[in-house]
């Protein structure tokens, strides 16, 4: 199953442990977070949020 379309990176990490999960669509968080931080730091943020409590 796939999930997207809300994620944030407050959410992304519980999101991702929910078992059958296959895919993340982050597109529009990724995004809105480059505004502000730029794409290279936004993609650094995100892929750290998607990992906490791994």
């Amino acid at each position: 199953m796939n999930a997207g379309h809300g994620l944030t990176r407050e959410n992304v990490s519980a999101i991702s442990q929910i078992e059958g999960i296959y895919k993340l669509n982050i597109g529009h968080a990724l995004i809105a977070d480059a505004v502000l931080v730029g794409l290279e730091q936004a993609f650094i943020m995100m892929k750290e949020a998607m990992y906490i409590d791994l």
